[in-house]
């Protein structure tokens, strides 16, 4: 079930972190996730608070979440590489749960992060592998979703914290390209058949305007 827009406010902020403060206790986790699957040459993103946070408004985020393209018919070589640089399932079926629900659910063995890799399979989740952005933190070279597609998947999802990333991400990135935002969001709205998911962006944009226009009046 999808979040009613009126039960999150607009200004739900998270406690503001430096970018430096955000990456510490994810150093570990990360740098052994990308080494994983660059290494192995398989294709993925990372999404979810790391990636808005390199690109918005840093916050501190308990997680990893990241987009992979594996083949199903692997997976039990996949959860064996996992294995072998850190990674452990935290479910007894994983590669049932994973067929199921299309997400590998992990956790770092050193310090007990969770990482959730989704099953990436839609045309969207292919396209935000290949319009990656590549920034340099860690001593390494980290693809993280472009400000589009993750605005996109933020709509989706709309907790509190979402719609804290999206302000940080449309505030931070005033050349983003809302075609591009509105053609995803409308497309996964139209998928699955909950126009309210395009209302949300639509309430919230306004809601800026009005903000903004508040402001200018002011300073006038």
């Amino acid at each position: 079930m999808f979040k009613k827009f009126g039960t999150c406010g607009f200004d739900s902020r998270m406690p503001t972190v430096t970018r430096d403060e955000m990456l510490e206790p994810l150093a570990a986790p990360l740098r052994d996730l990308v080494t994983w699957l660059s290494g192995g040459r398989i294709p993925f993103v990372i999404i979810g608070g790391v990636a808005a946070s390199l690109q918005g408004e840093a916050r501190f985020t308990g997680d990893i979440d990241a987009v992979v393209m594996t083949d199903e018919s692997k997976l039990e070589e996949f959860l064996k590489d996992a294995k072998l640089h850190g990674f452990s399932p935290r479910r007894a079926d994983p590669i049932g749960f994973a067929r199921a629900n299309r997400i590998v659910l992990l956790v770092h063995d050193a310090d007990a992060m969770n990482v959730d890799l989704s099953l990436g399979i839609l045309p969207f989740e292919q396209e935000m592998i290949e319009r990656a952005v590549r920034v340099s933190e860690l001593g390494m070279e980290i693809p993280i979703a472009a400000p589009e597609e993750l605005i996109a998947m933020k709509v989706l999802a709309f907790r509190g914290r979402d719609i804290t990333d999206i302000e940080g991400l449309l505030d931070a990135n005033p050349g983003i390209d809302m075609a591009r935002v509105w053609r995803w969001v409308h497309g996964l709205a139209e998928g699955l058949e909950s126009p309210e998911i395009a209302d949300r962006l639509k309430l919230l944009l306004a809601k800026r305007e009005e903000r903004g226009s508040t402001r200018n009046k002011s300073d006038a």
